[in-house]
């Protein structure tokens, strides 16, 4: 999953579109709570459909709860998905006649004749009932049984039936039908993450259970993501302009969603357990060509205790082996220290800077004088890099709350861009160094939801974190409502 332009990205699964592709009767039920995005997930499915062989004529959409009069004002993509006479308005179904608005629907027999008569002759229809327990009231019947007679109407007409359901958790329908999606929504802070789950899809691999999604402007919506191991394998990078009002890291997607970064602001990464180092530094190393590719100075105490070798060959990747020596200063231990680097240089170049200080008050002199020089080679912004891992690892935790204000402080005196970085081993100085963050990011390993918080043009609240993906590992992007 990559995000280009400002396209919107569908989220109905490839496993999804792959069940409804053979032209054989199977049922799915829909399950989630009132609010967690049915309906539109299921309009949705209808318009993807509508790229395969599908056609408009094909569809029946049952409406239980809401009166087709009021759906084009609840769902502003309903006419993109159905034809006007492809909906069966159940609201209106009488035991007996009573006006001339009302539907004599007496019991499931007389339904299951109304739908055959709406279906026709038209092959492997798509038939939505929306909701089998409203529904099942409406025409006085028992959703086990209903579910047992669209089944076998739907073997008779080769028809795909979704049922939509209110319920959750697990029921004696899940035996009956042939896949199970549900669809959550946890509130976090104030909040809301949105996340898809695919139980079971007969005859149909499933190659990721969950994922999560947004309601994005009336469409269900997947997310944006990165590739990082394609950010590993670049051999040229495309250089994303700053403005004048705000920075970029050069990562697309992420430049797509967050905005940029406002000119003199701090980024704090919080960097969950599991993720890997290789995330990390593709982000890290990306922004840094961004930034020297334009003629920017990077100041870096590096995350992960990133060695000679990998800097060295994220210059190459990314670009930036020419600016090395003149805009690059990276800051780090001593050489030889067989416990933080097997990788001594031959010759130590002026872009690394190795040092035995374990003061802090000597390790911030040093850090302007690397500042100064950087500044001499008319280095027009600067990037801040500080992992807060190897910091502690010099100086403890006594002075780690002052490094995150001198980073914070540094970048506003500069208008340049700061990124602190921090991990479960520093928790301890995680929140002061969020307190004098603009923005705050965290990555998770698994799509559990983490609030990205900030300053942007859009929207201040996002989750982003990593999930495996087609051979490779992901960062995905989740607007939080």
């Amino acid at each position: 999953m990559s995000a280009t332009g400002n396209e919107e990205l569908r989220a109905i699964p490839e496993e999804l579109l792959e069940f409804f592709r053979p032209t054989l009767g199977q049922s799915l039920v829909l399950k989630g709570e009132s609010g967690t995005g049915k309906t539109t997930f299921v309009l949705t499915l209808l318009e993807d459909l509508l790229s395969e062989h599908y056609t408009q004529k094909n569809f029946i959409y049952v409406t239980s709860k809401i009166s087709t009069q009021f759906l084009p004002s609840h769902f502003e993509s309903l006419g993109d998905a159905l034809l006007p006479d492809s909906t069966i308005d159940a609201t209106k179904f009488v035991a007996a006649k009573v006006d001339d608005d009302s539907v004599v629907v007496a019991n499931e027999e007389a339904f299951i004749k109304l739908l055959r008569r709406w279906v026709g002759r038209n092959r492997s229809p798509v038939i939505v009932i929306d909701t089998l327990e409203a529904l099942a009231e409406k025409i006085g019947t028992e959703p086990v049984s209903l579910v047992a007679e669209l089944n076998k109407f739907g073997q008779t007409k080769n028809a795909k039936t979704v049922l939509v359901s209110e319920h959750g958790d697990a029921h004696i329908i899940d035996n009956l039908v042939d896949g199970i999606v549900v669809l959550s929504m946890t509130e976090l802070d104030g909040h809301v993450w949105r996340e898809l789950q695919i139980r079971k899809l007969r005859g149909t691999q499933i190659n990721r259970v969950k994922r999560g999604f947004t309601l994005k402007t009336n469409r269900f919506c997947r997310l944006w993501s990165v590739d990082t191991d394609k950010l590993k394998r670049l051999r040229s990078f495309d250089m994303k302009p700053h403005s004048s009002t705000r920075f970029f890291t050069g990562v697309e997607s992420l430049d797509q969603i967050l905005g940029g970064f406002r000119l003199g602001s701090t980024c704090f990464l919080e960097v969950g357990p599991g993720v890997n180092n290789e995330i990390v530094n593709a982000l890290v190393f990306a922004t840094a060509s961004n930034f020297l590719s334009q003629g920017g100075g990077v100041f870096m105490i590096p995350p992960n205790r990133i060695s000679y070798r990998t800097t060295k060959s994220a210059a190459l990747r990314y670009g930036f082996i020419d600016q090395l020596n003149t805009s690059l200063r990276l800051l780090t231990y001593q050489f030889p220290n067989p416990s933080l680097s097997n990788d001594k240089p031959e010759t130590i170049e002026p872009y690394w800077k190795p040092v035995k200080t374990k003061s802090s008050e000597e390790l911030e002199s040093e850090m302007n004088v690397l500042m100064g020089e950087l500044r001499d080679n008319e280095c027009n912004d600067i990037l801040v890099v500080v992992g807060f891992g190897l910091l502690k690892s010099w100086l403890g935790d006594d002075h780690l709350d002052r490094w995150a204000m001198r980073i914070a402080t540094q970048a506003t005196e500069d208008s340049g861009f700061s990124i602190a970085i921090g991990y479960s081993s520093t928790a301890n100085v995680n929140r002061a160094i969020a307190d004098v963050a603009d923005v705050h990011i965290t990555l998770s390993a698994k799509s559990d939801a983490t609030l990205f918080r900030g300053l942007h043009p859009r929207t201040s609240n996002y989750c982003i974190y990593t999930f495996e993906a087609d051979g490779g590992i992901h960062i995905g992007f989740q607007e939080v409502a």
